[in-house]
């Protein structure tokens, strides 16, 4: 049977089979929780978000230049800067400054 009369998917699929997904140039940083953690971040040294993330919950946010984050649990959380795990050490509790770009 041909495959052409199936519905497609919501996802877009290229010839050869991979996904396409559409990022803006810049820079994606994920935050991921195992413990509760308070993050605070600077967005391209101008725009400023703060929240609090329970354990397995992630965020995902997008810049251009740069983020400077204090993360209130330096111990509980791990960063991917464009697919690839940021390396830092940090203990549970401390408070930690970290700067990407």
């Amino acid at each position: 049977m041909d495959h052409a009369g199936q519905a497609s998917s919501p996802t877009e699929i290229n010839a050869d089979n991979t996904i396409v997904t559409t990022i803006s140039e810049g820079k994606k940083l994920v935050i991921s929780c195992e413990e509760r953690t308070w993050v605070s971040v600077i967005i391209d040294g101008s725009e400023k978000k703060e929240f609090m993330l329970n354990a397995n919950e992630m965020v995902a946010l997008q810049g251009q230049e740069s983020f400077d984050l204090l993360l209130g649990n330096a111990g509980g959380v791990k960063l991917m800067l464009n697919g690839k795990e940021v390396d830092f050490s940090g203990k549970r509790g401390e408070v930690k400054r970290i700067k990407l770009s």
